[in-house]
């Protein structure tokens, strides 16, 4: 075998590849041409350097030969003078090695992207069993935090939700805050944060409904400093995303920072991408969440009611107690440092007669709720402005407020910030009862003092209901317990006077029942007021043996049913008559007919055949029956009109007392001079032209009219000692009446 060396070789492969490009560039070879063999392009002679190896016969079998033109390795030219056999198994063996190792790092990295899946999937998995069988939102949506913080290597997640207060504006709340590994619901749950809607990165995102990518926050407009400043953590690349419900409505934010790892720590498209997906999930849970939180409120609701329901039926006995258990069911479910009731006096809805207390702290103790004015600082305003316009007063901060001025609050604990006014009506919702007050809200889990928000308000409406009617309903038990007392004592004053002794009784039995003549009862000037008691029995047993009640109508104890022997027909008119005498009482009705009836009486066309004459006949029967005082003699008269003097009195001081007014004169009290002048108008107006126009129908009425017309001219006598100066005052006038003789 010919040994050529290594500089020898390349001379003579220059030599070659020259002499072949020149013959390449001259000859065209067809497509499909045979290449010469090498033994074909070289000259035999005995004088060649060159000496074959072997031989190629056409009997050998079929094999693979090496290229004649090939590639040199070393400058990428072409050439016939290939590597030995070794060189390029050499180099196939390293190409080999190389796409094994290429192949085994594409198998290791398939496998890392495999297992990453697998564990993606059993993580979202995971997210599911938990979303179905789990119903605390924050720790679900602390474990997706958690898992988003993993996916996007992340150093801190939070979670913002949209919440509403009390004037309906929509801030953020944060319920996640600093979300990493390690952390734990209870550590992030605590670390609350209010921010104002719009601002701020969180804030703009809620506001757009678009996500933010930020690589640096410091340079951008958007990003909130103070947070920083409060938590003392620097924030440099931010993903803000916002977190929608199905209706496609925005209810919250969620927020990565600080990308740790490569990528010069911004995020990512693709972590934008991952993070949507993940809070997707996020939305599932705060809806369910939602409707879960939704239907517990509910349940409370009615279960609050429903208490609320029984203590009307149960609670009646005490109002103290009642409005005790009304207060503790008030803080048990709407927790707040104060709640107070107000309740309204009878008399005067715009006042207070009670006012009751009761702490948070307090609510397990079995103290007295009442207290008076002197041991809590009370604050009226609000109760009497809810008590005064009826309206639920709603005010997220008492010092912020420019409808009322500031609560003097000095030296108190407990400051108001929030408040919640109700007013308590009757069923009507006409009537003020009393007023529910709470203050200062807590919020659950932080303790935080907030805003009464929509719910807080539609509870307390219902609530004040059911507080109504319980209070009415005590109230009314209060007043039927009096009336029952005073029913006892005056039925017993009653029985006292109405059962007799025997030895009182005897006399009775053994005395004769006098006759009518006797004791002057059918004289008009039959006076009661001088009798005793005994004579005043005597004419009560002659009346009723005189009238033969008994005999007559044949009245049973049973039924006393004088009328029902009547038909039909004759008992409606019997009741229809009846119903007719007693509305004739009435002197409005009077003056409605007493001028048909004297244009009858004075025209002489009374006829007593006509059913309408009849009526208005006996009208004027009842009222001067119903007047016949005024026709009783002097000293008679004179005491009844006294006693129903002092019964308008009454009326009048009753009137300026809860109308806060003058009474007209016949009602004051303080013009009791006036009373003569008034029974002379009245005599003058009613009594007496009503007994002449008797009288002319039937002389028998004649004492009645010169009664009146006597008891006239006393009156008048009477107010003109009281209009002359040099007369005694109104009370001696009066003592000296007592001493007129009734027949002068």
């Amino acid at each position: 075998m010919l040994v050529v060396t290594g500089r020898e070789a390349r001379d003579f492969r220059a030599m070659i590849n020259q002499w072949f490009e020149e013959r390449v560039h001259c000859f065209e070879t067809p497509a499909r041409e045979v290449q010469p063999q090498p033994t074909d392009l070289l000259p035999a002679g005995p004088g060649d350097r060159f000496q074959h190896c072997s031989q190629v016969s056409a009997s050998e079998p079929d094999r693979l030969l090496q290229p004649i033109l090939g590639e040199d390795p070393d400058d990428g030219s072409f050439t016939f003078m290939l590597r030995s056999n070794e060189d390029a198994q050499s180099e196939a063996r390293k190409h080999v090695r190389g796409e094994q190792r290429e192949s085994h790092a594409r198998v290791r990295n398939s496998v890392r992207e495999s297992r990453s899946l697998v564990e993606e999937k059993e993580s979202l998995l995971e997210l599911v069993k938990d979303i179905a069988s789990h119903l605390d939102v924050l720790t679900l949506c602390h474990r997706i935090l958690l898992h988003v913080n993993h996916v996007l290597t992340a150093d801190r997640c939070s979670l913002f939700i949209v919440r509403c207060d009390a004037a309906h504006e929509r801030h953020l709340v944060s319920r996640l805050f600093d979300v990493s590994p390690g952390s734990t619901p209870e550590q992030t749950r605590n670390m609350g944060l209010r921010l104002p809607w719009g601002k701020g990165i969180v804030g703009h995102v809620a506001a757009s409904g678009c996500p933010v990518n930020v690589a640096n926050a410091y340079k951008d407009q958007r990003f909130n400093v103070e947070v920083d400043l409060m938590t003392g953590y620097k924030t440099q690349s931010v993903l803000c995303l916002p977190l929608k419900d199905y209706k496609g409505e925005i209810v919250g934010v969620a927020q990565a920072i600080n990308k740790k790892g490569e990528h010069g720590g911004q995020f990512t498209a693709k972590d934008e991408t991952d993070f949507s997906a993940y809070l997707a999930f996020c939305g599932i849970v705060l809806h369910n969440a939602k409707l879960h939180e939704k239907c517990l409120m509910e349940n409370r609701h009615n279960q609050i009611l429903l208490e609320l329901a029984s203590l009307v039926c149960e609670e009646q006995h005490s109002l103290s107690q009642l409005v005790s258990r009304i207060l503790s069911i008030i803080l048990s479910f709407l927790p707040c440092q104060r709640c107070s009731v107000f309740i309204s006096a009878p008399d005067a809805p715009a006042s207070f007669c009670d006012v009751f207390h009761k702490n948070l702290e307090d609510l397990r103790e079995t103290s007295e709720t009442s207290k008076s004015e002197g041991e809590i600082p009370v604050n009226y305003i609000y109760a009497e402005f809810v008590a005064w316009s009826l309206t639920l007063l709603n005010i997220p901060d008492a010092y912020c407020d420019d409808r009322f001025d500031p609560p003097n609050e000095d030296g108190m604990e407990c400051k108001t910030n929030s408040l919640l006014c109700a007013p308590i009506c009757n069923r009507k919702k006409d009537t003020v009862i009393g007023v529910c007050q709470l203050v200062n809200k807590l919020e659950e889990g932080t303790n935080e003092v907030v805003a009464f928000n929509q719910n807080d308000e539609q509870f307390v409406v219902a609530f004040a209901l059911f507080c109504g009617m319980a209070i009415h309903n005590t109230r009314m038990f209060e007043m039927v317990s009096k009336a029952v007392a005073k029913q006892a004592v005056t039925l017993e004053v009653l029985s006292y006077h109405m059962m007799a002794r025997e030895e009182e009784i005897k006399p009775l039995q053994i005395l004769p029942v006098p006759s009518m003549e006797t004791l002057d009862l059918l004289s008009f000037d039959f006076n009661g007021f001088e009798m005793q008691d005994e004579q005043a029995m005597m004419a009560c047993l002659g009346m009723f043996n005189d009238l033969s009640l008994l005999q007559a109508f044949q009245i049973t104890h049973q039924g006393h049913e004088i009328l029902q022997r009547l038909s039909v027909e004759d008992y409606h008119t019997a009741i229809g008559m009846i119903k007719h005498a007693i509305l004739s009482t009435d002197l409005v009705v009077y003056h409605q007919t007493c001028g048909e009836f004297l244009d009858l009486v004075n025209s002489a066309s009374l006829d007593t055949s006509n059913m309408h004459h009849r009526r208005l006949l006996r009208g004027m029967l009842m009222t001067s029956c119903d007047i016949a005082a005024i026709t009783k003699p002097w000293p008679v008269q004179k005491k009844i009109a006294e006693l129903v003097v002092q019964e308008f009195f009454a009326l009048g001081d009753k009137e300026k007392e809860e109308f806060n007014t003058d009474p007209i004169d016949i009602l004051n009290r303080e013009k009791k001079h006036r009373i003569p002048a008034h029974q002379v108008n009245f005599i003058d107006s009613l009594c007496l032209p009503l007994y002449k126009a008797l009288y002319s129908l039937s002389p028998a009425c004649k004492p009645l009219m010169q009664g009146c017309q006597k008891n006239r001219r006393y009156w008048q006598l009477l107010d003109k000692q009281q209009s002359d100066p040099q007369q005694n005052s109104s009370e001696s006038s009066y003592r000296s009446s007592h001493d007129m003789d009734p027949k002068t």
